[in-house]
């Protein structure tokens, strides 16, 4: 697992078309944007959350330990809030590059 920490809006890019980024961050709950055209995503207890497929955005708020499951074997946990930025664990095939937006150039 991958552990990045991150402020609103700073995006995980996840491959070449998987984008996390969290857009609200409360004392218990963060808000999390997914861009996963083509992908299915689930809450980490609920199978099938929904499909980012039409619009390419699907919101889903989180709170620490809960997971976002992004096709079979994508997984986004929320692991720590700590004020205006959260921590979050990234699980993806070895081939999968996992990067900050900031990094991607």
């Amino acid at each position: 697992m991958l552990v990045l920490t991150r402020s609103i809006h700073k995006v995980i890019l996840i491959g070449d078309k998987i984008e996390v980024a969290p857009d609200r961050i409360g004392t218990k709950v963060v808000r999390f944007s997914v861009r996963a055209s083509g992908y299915p995503i689930a809450r980490g207890e609920c199978p099938s959350a929904g499909d980012a497929s039409k619009d390419g955005v699907l919101i889903i708020a989180r709170k620490c330990g809960e997971r976002i499951l992004i096709g079979d074997d994508i997984v986004v946990i929320l692991l720590e809030i700590q004020g205006n930025r959260v921590k979050v664990g990234v699980t993806a095939p070895r081939d999968m590059v996992i990067l900050r937006d900031e990094l991607a150039a």
